[in-house]
């Protein structure tokens, strides 16, 4: 009788384990991640941080995204770069070399070593060409496969409008052949999409969940993360400073805030 009833606990423990599988997901614009001690890329390397500005933002930053599971980084300039916040934040870096040779810039996706989280694979996706910065990791946990796509896409000013658009176009059409492939994925796609209001409905959307609160200086919801999940806990976490704070501790952190969600399956 008694392993009978141990067999029984321990498969409605397993279910319930696979029932709740959840991942706490950020996002960050890490705002010109710049070592300046590795040779300059792109046009704007001037807009990069003196060595001890480095040193105190890559601190700064740890700090802010610790206790996550996967955290999304933009404006990171290197694989160097997101190596040197991910051993400083006690996360694993993925990254693979973008295309945008105007700024030099590219995203990266940190990982926690955390026992039960597997990361099954990182690289960039053929279909998404058209964006210059993104990342696809794959990760499972308790079972639960998740595509987790880092972005930051052209800002839609000028001749660039219509490339936005077709950006955004893209990573819909992705999400549609990724959900008709794969069912059982949970989807996410997360980043600087450079715009308070992009379309990529039918997903859950982290700006309904926190009443489109402002992840940026301009007072605008421009990072996002888009979800074919379930979004709890989401909230937006402000750089310790003023509400306008100088170009120092602007360079010492960000202009952009970090975003959090729980994602739920």
């Amino acid at each position: 009788m008694r392993p009978t009833f141990l067999r029984l606990f321990a498969l409605a423990l397993a279910l319930a384990s696979s029932l709740s599988a959840a991942l706490k997901i950020g996002t960050l614009n890490c705002f010109f991640l710049v070592d300046p001690a590795r040779p300059a890329e792109g046009h704007l390397s001037d807009k990069g941080p003196q060595p001890e500005i480095y040193a105190a933002k890559i601190g700064n930053l740890a700090g802010l995204i610790t206790g996550l599971d996967v955290v999304g980084l933009q404006e990171v300039g290197s694989e160097r770069e997101a190596e040197a916040l991910a051993s400083k934040a006690g996360y694993r870096a993925r990254f693979v070399q973008g295309k945008d040779t105007f700024t030099g810039q590219d995203v990266a996706t940190l990982v926690s070593p955390r026992p039960g989280l597997v990361v099954r694979s990182s690289s960039r996706v053929r279909e998404l060409e058209s964006l210059s910065k993104h990342l696809l990791v794959t990760v499972v946990e308790s079972g639960t496969r998740y595509a987790i796509l880092n972005v930051h896409l052209i800002r839609p000013i000028g001749r660039n409008a219509e490339k936005h658009t077709k950006q955004l176009a893209s990573i819909a059409a992705w999400v549609a052949e990724v959900k008709a492939r794969e069912p059982a994925t949970v989807i996410v796609v997360l980043g600087d999409f450079n715009n308070p209001s992009p379309n990529l409905l039918p997903l859950a959307d982290s700006a309904v969940a926190t009443g489109f609160m402002p992840t940026h200086l301009d007072k605008k919801p421009f990072d996002r993360i888009f979800t074919t999940g379930v979004i709890e806990q989401a909230m937006v976490v402000r750089p310790p400073y003023p509400k306008r704070p100088n170009e120092t501790l602007k360079a010492e952190w960000s202009d952009h805030y970090l975003l959090k969600a729980m994602v739920e399956f």
